[in-house]
């Protein structure tokens, strides 16, 4: 038995963004190093966290029997795995400007390959579908955070007043705008694939009991990782609580207050993630998002292009760009090597391919087939022909027969030249 899901549903699909990151400086934040890195910890554990979010989704989906649910869940998995390639992307630009995070990335790689991986760590006796759970109910409580992070960035009036590089300000915004666009797909799909209660949602509790205090842990361990190994910075930093406190008087970063109060939210039994954030907030800035405006282009053009059905969402229509396709192939000869038939323009009849599953086209019976030799059409050998000698006695001999009435010609000279269509 799952909790209902409101009635409000909005579609999920993956945007293939891209992000030019040439021109982004180490301190996206001028002048705010704490803030630029404790942001800059998303980079490190995302990458592989998502991946392993698509994972543990895989292996659940035979579980799934509501359709509207499935659909959700692969569009979730869609737009996980682009947030895992972009996040990704920024690590490399982190290592092009002399930030090496293999160290720390090395530790989160283990986290979640290992000891969240497909088996239970150490040899635990726990049964394959109960450990199946578990790590549903963790990527639940996860999204729960991530929920509340994205719903922080797009109203941060003060990352806007700090003046930030553009193409990260809007990688943040366009991460966080879709994860309160599915912050409710995780949990429907532990709610739907995690037993019956009490054990689910004694499992849910238990599952945020682990997730808030590693996800501190690895927050704090990251951020003192960025501002220690920082070759922009005189001297080696550390990270501080007083540093971070005055960012978030800033309005640089969420309060402590806004991530602990999700915390008892998620744990009462009514609970369900579509109270966070403000979906029309979500949608409105993927609408005005740069990288979401060009990907959404870009789809427009390869469908112009390949003169594919393209939605047009103002006329609520299904609209065809550049012209229909033609109603017949074109009819071409091919070139003939000498001594094959020519084939008469008259049996070269159009065949309608708007019907690809045809069976009936029309083939000239008289025409023998042909093989193909490095791209070249060759005639079949020549049939042997009755002839008689002169002593009158008849024997069988090959002969070429030429023509379209198949009379024996002159036999075939070595040099002559390649016919050439006529």
């Amino acid at each position: 038995m799952s909790t209902p899901r409101p009635q409000e549903h909005h579609p999920i699909a993956p945007r293939r963004v891209a992000f030019d990151w040439r021109e982004t400086p180490l301190h996206w934040i001028p002048d705010e190093p704490t803030a630029t890195h404790v942001i800059n910890v998303l980079h490190l554990l995302l990458p592989a966290g998502e991946r392993w979010f698509v994972k543990v989704f895989k292996e659940a989906l035979p579980l799934i029997r509501d359709e509207h649910l499935l659909k959700d869940v692969k569009g979730f998995m869609g737009q996980e795995a682009t947030h895992s390639v972009q996040h990704a992307h920024v690590l490399d630009h982190l290592a092009h400007q002399g930030l090496d995070t293999t160290p720390y990335t090395r530790h989160v790689d283990f986290l979640f390959e290992h000891l969240l991986g497909e088996r239970p760590p150490f040899g635990v006796p726990i049964p394959e579908q109960e450990w199946l759970r578990f790590r549903l109910a963790l990527i639940a409580a996860i999204e729960q955070f991530t929920a509340v992070l994205g719903s922080w960035v797009l109203g941060a009036d003060g990352l806007d007043h700090a003046g930030p590089d553009p193409v990260m300000l809007d990688l943040l915004r366009w991460h966080g705008a879709e994860e309160v666009e599915h912050r409710a797909v995780a949990f429907d799909m532990y709610q739907h694939t995690g037993g019956e209660e009490p054990a689910r949602y004694a499992r849910r509790v238990l599952a945020m009991a682990v997730t808030a205090p590693v996800l501190l842990y690895l927050w704090c361990w990251g951020a003192t990782y960025l501002l220690r190994h920082d070759p922009r910075l005189s001297a080696p930093s550390r990270y501080s609580l007083r540093a971070h406190n005055r960012a978030v008087r800033k309005g640089l970063l969420p309060s402590w207050r806004q991530l602990g109060a999700a915390i008892p939210r998620y744990v009462r039994r009514s609970y369900h993630p579509s109270q966070e954030g403000s979906l029309r907030a979500a949608v409105a800035y993927l609408a005005s998002s740069p990288a979401a405006r060009a990907a959404a282009g870009a789809i427009g053009r390869a469908a112009l292009r390949n003169g594919r059905p393209c939605r047009a969402a103002s006329a609520g229509r299904v609209r065809r760009h550049g012209p229909p396709p033609p109603d017949t192939r074109p009819t071409t000869r091919p070139r003939l090597t000498y001594g094959a038939r020519p084939r008469p323009r008259s049996a070269c009849r159009a065949v309608p391919w708007s019907e690809p599953g045809r069976t009936d086209r029309p083939v000239r019976a008289t025409t023998p087939p042909r093989r193909r030799s490095g791209g070249r059409i060759v005639a079949p050998p020549p049939r042997p022909v009755a002839v008689r000698t002169v002593a009158g006695h008849g024997r069988w001999r090959a002969r070429p027969r030429h023509g379209l009435l198949g009379l024996p010609g002159p036999p075939p000279r070595s040099s002559h030249p390649v016919m050439a269509d006529r």
